[in-house]
């Protein structure tokens, strides 16, 4: 009985470890960047250690609830991290770089997940592609699976943007690796924000939106 309670207590607090270390994360970006052209290196510098750190500490501590070594799972996370720091820097920059920085913030994010559940590094590689998520699975173990399932958020998001009568764009999307509609009548007076989020990986833009604000929501999604 006390191995259960203490079992729970450790989930819960690597639970609100993640969500804390999420939200910080996510602060710095959102402080460090409202103009994404003048995104600098204290900022990287900032949002490359919370990662580090952040994903570091979830990845050792999950594995070593799968009985695998703190230490050394705590580097492998901690590289995911930076990965993830890597990818975020590239599409801060350019927002031409979406797609590349999708795919190293993924494979980052991949590594961070797959140590935390006490598997080899590249055991799995997941991406979303829309409102599915794809992943690759027994990457190193032979027998290769493809699967995938649908993003409830996405799927909401999408609904949204046609049910608002938002115009969707496809050259966007394909460009940008993510859902995007824009909204001519998006203002700040009407829904508190002229560009951001609208779903999961779904982005409600302002038509006149700057390329600087649009670099500010892709390093977001």
């Amino acid at each position: 009985m006390k191995r259960g309670i203490s079992g729970k207590i450790r989930k819960l607090a690597c639970t609100s470890m993640a969500v804390a270390g999420l939200s910080f994360s996510g602060n710095l970006h959102a402080q460090g960047n409202q103009d994404r052209n003048n995104y600098g290196l204290e900022d990287h510098a900032k949002v490359v250690a919370v990662n580090v750190l952040v994903n570091g500490l979830i990845s050792g501590i999950g594995a070593a609830r799968n009985d695998r070594p703190f230490l050394q799972n705590f580097i492998r996370g901690a590289f995911g991290g930076l990965l993830i720091s890597s990818g975020n820097y590239m599409v801060a920059r350019n927002e031409d770089l979406a797609w590349p920085s999708k795919f190293v913030t993924s494979v980052g994010s991949s590594i961070a997940y797959n140590t935390s559940r006490g598997r080899p590094m590249f055991d799995t590689f997941g991406m979303d592609l829309g409102p599915i998520y794809l992943s690759l699975e027994n990457i190193q173990g032979g027998d290769r699976n493809l699967n995938w399932h649908l993003i409830p958020g996405s799927l909401a998001g999408i609904a949204g943007g046609i049910i608002s009568g938002s115009r969707f764009s496809l050259e966007s999307s394909l460009r940008y690796g993510t859902p995007i509609f824009y909204d001519h009548n998006l203002q700040d007076d009407v829904r508190g924000y002229r560009y951001g989020f609208y779903g999961s990986n779904v982005l409600l833009l302002n038509e006149n939106i700057t390329n600087g604000e649009t670099r500010h929501e892709l390093i977001h999604i």
